[in-house]
């Protein structure tokens, strides 16, 4: 089975996924319907239209078709697609769906859509859709930059479309004349740059990277050395010359050597080269200009005034510090709508995120979020009284799938989340009969000496035994010294009773060894997975350390009501389906790739080294493609894919022999049966090979 998200996050998140929404098939209605109203009427019995195959599920109020699931399936990402159409993906999206449409259905019978929290969500939602579009159709679209004013705007701002010089040098700043003098005295001998560099540069950023400094663009800050106009100028005229030093130099910082190695001339980026940065430099002032004076007309329009005086008052750094202004008006206009209180600046400021709350702090403050407010309110304003942007809204599915969304959110929340509660009786049961799982179990902590073999292993043994046992550290460090041939591996701690030893990997016979060892005593020899001999003391053991239920409290809360969340979502799903009578058929789904797609799409899983979603590409081409050429490279596939990457052997060996009895012939008979010997130890080619080797 494949790894999808649980039914609850997906009935939250469901309209969020797809981005086209699921359409009930309802009789005409006599009266049209209002595009501004949240609430959205009660669903008739469905007019059958859709042909009876290709009805996927029914419902009271609604179906899902086969064209439904193919709409969803193909609002998904590409890459994310071919798994939704193997029959099982889309089994889970036909699912997913029932899951929404119920769910949809109880919350209109509960009234959900006429709830405050939902209509201002929806609002809000309405608001944001509207504004853009305005903009899109008032200022963006109105925008037409002419040839003559890009070239305008072009010889306006030739700095900005010039391309600075790319230089690199050789650099050695020096402590004095003196030391300078020394340093071109070695280079001029012929010593590389860089050894010089070492012994005599006090630029610490040059000599980490060996004198070579590189991406001078002559902008008046040469990188590692700052700012030096007459560095930089002596740098600008001289010519590349890789034989050559100039200096010792003094400027204004110290006595330089330097040696310019590569110079690439700075140059004027030529108007065709550069149109489509001017368009996308020009463009945005253009709109800004073009809004500015739509919003210019609409504030007189509406008789906007502005609080300048009280805005500029305002402290966004401390906003507690506002309080006694919270009822001040700082903007008052014809409309109602548009009027804004000092406290409805300092809500909206509250529920932006840090970033952008710093961006008014450091950028215009209080002045430029009002003006950018009611600059959205206007848009809004003038969009709600227009029909055209009515229509739009009737027929946005960014809209429509926002107002499904929080209906749904709400349904989630009521019928889910709020009857939810876990008590501290609940949680101290947990805790008390899981209590093994937040102890940190007792670790031990080793010192290992690892000889070259065993006959060394055994001497080292002796000897170190001896030295424990007179607790002589210096004849206990020269044992090290003398034996250890991993100094890494000396000291190994948190080692625990679990199999594994760290440094060494999985090893129960070691692992089992270090727990079996008395603490402070010397173990026997012993010999890891890895073939590496090893002597030991025990040097210590930690107790367990279990955490009290106050450290772990708001986890096991979280947990338990997650848990009791998942159940409690199942069970209400189970009523709804009964409640609204849902019926599905999944035995109408078709498989919607070819063969070749879904042995890409196993091939795929098994680099990403998702073996079970390979298998099930391989089930789905060996029960839709029984040709005899497609599912027996499938079975094949199967049984290799479980025995080798899997670790099943025993389910391997299984596949393998119904593969023979299913295939009685085929190019891949041969290896399925070298594969059976091997799983039962009969592969005699091999066994005589490790005989042959052995002789030797």
């Amino acid at each position: 089975m494949y790894r999808f998200k649980s039914i609850a996050i997906a009935v939250i998140c469901l309209a969020l996924m797809f981005s086209s929404m699921f359409a009930v098939k309802k009789q005409t209605s006599k009266n049209k319907k209002n595009p501004k109203s949240v609430e959205q009427p009660k669903p008739s019995a469905p007019e059958i239209t859709v042909p009876e195959a290709d009805i996927l599920a029914q419902f009271k109020g609604g179906i899902i078709s086969k064209q439904d699931l193919e709409a969803r399936i193909s609002k998904l990402p590409p890459q994310a697609q071919g798994r939704y159409k193997t029959v099982e993906g889309q089994t889970q999206i036909l699912d997913m769906i029932s899951v929404e449409e119920v769910f949809f259905r109880k919350a209109q019978d509960m009234n959900v859509p006429a709830s405050e929290a939902v209509k201002e969500k929806i609002l809000s939602a309405r608001k944001q859709v509207l504004v853009q579009e305005y903009y899109t159709r008032k200022v963006k679209d109105k925008v037409n930059l002419t040839e003559a004013a890009k070239q305008e705007f072009y010889q306006q701002n030739l700095s900005d479309f010039y391309v600075a010089p790319y230089l690199s040098i050789n650099y050695l700043q020096a402590a004095d004349e003196a030391n300078a003098l020394k340093a071109l005295k070695e280079l001029q001998k012929g010593a590389d740059f860089a050894s010089v560099s070492q012994k005599y540069n006090q630029n610490t950023y040059a000599k980490n990277i060996n004198g070579r400094i590189k991406n001078i663009r002559l902008n008046g800050n040469i990188p590692g050395v700052g700012n030096d106009a007459e560095l930089e100028n002596l740098i600008k005229i001289s010519p590349v010359d890789t034989l050559n030093f100039l200096g010792p130099q003094k400027t204004s910082t110290g006595w330089s050597i330097i040696q310019v190695v590569e110079k690439i001339d700075g140059r004027q980026r030529p108007y065709l080269e550069c149109e489509q940065e001017v368009d996308q430099r020009l463009r945005p002032k253009k709109e800004a200009e073009l809004l500015n004076q739509l919003m210019d007309a609409q504030k007189q329009a509406y008789k906007v005034v502005i609080d300048t005086l009280t805005l500029a008052g305002l402290n966004l750094r401390e906003p507690d510090k506002n309080k006694d202004l919270s009822e001040v008006q700082i903007v008052k206009a014809s409309d109602p709508s548009l009027n804004m209180t000092v406290k409805d600046l300092l809500d909206k400021f509250a529920r932006m995120s840090p970033q952008e709350q710093m961006m008014y702090v450091k950028g215009g403050g209080p002045q430029q979020m009002v003006n950018q407010e009611i600059s959205r309110n206007l848009m809004y304003l003038d969009s709600s009284k227009s029909k055209e942007f009515d229509e739009y809204l009737a027929n946005n599915a960014d809209y429509k799938q926002a107002e499904r969304y929080y209906i749904l959110q709400e349904a989630y929340k009521r019928l889910v989340v709020d009857s939810l509660s876990v008590s501290d009786d609940e949680i101290q049961s947990y805790y008390d009969s899981h209590l093994k799982d937040f102890t940190t179990p007792s670790a031990r902590k080793i010192s290992a000496i690892w000889p070259k073999d065993k006959k060394t292993a055994e001497k080292a043994r002796k000897q170190f035994a001896k030295a424990v046992a007179k607790n002589n550290q210096a004849a206990i460090d020269k044992v090290f010294a003398k034996y250890n041939t991993k100094p890494e591996l000396k000291l190994m701690d948190n080692l625990y009773d679990n199999g594994v030893v760290l440094g060494v990997g999985a090893d129960e016979g070691l692992s089992d060894l270090i727990w079996d060892t008395p603490v402070g005593a010397v173990s026997p020899v012993a010999q890891s997975v890895k073939k590496d001999y090893v002597v030991f003391q025990v040097m210590e053991e930690r107790p367990p350390v279990v955490k009290s239920l106050t450290e772990v409290r708001e986890r096991l809360q979280g947990q338990l009501r997650k848990d009791k969340e998942k159940q409690r979502m199942e069970d209400v799903k189970q009523q709804l389906f009964t409640q609204y009578d849902l019926k599905t058929y999944p035995q109408k789904l078709q498989i919607k790739l070819t063969a070749e797609e879904l042995f890409t799409l196993a091939d795929d899983a098994a680099r990403q080294r998702k073996y079970k979603d390979a298998t099930v590409y391989y089930d789905q081409i060996i029960q839709f493609y029984p040709n005899g050429t497609d599912d027996y490279k499938a079975s094949f596939m199967k049984a290799f894919l479980v025995t080798e990457e899997m670790g099943s052997k025993d389910q391997g060996l299984m596949l393998f022999k119904e593969f023979l009895i299913k295939y009685p012939t085929g190019e891949l008979n041969e290896s399925a049966q070298y594969m059976i010997d091997e799983l039962e130890g009969r592969n005699a080619p091999l066994q005589e090979l490790e005989e042959d080797d052995s002789e030797d």
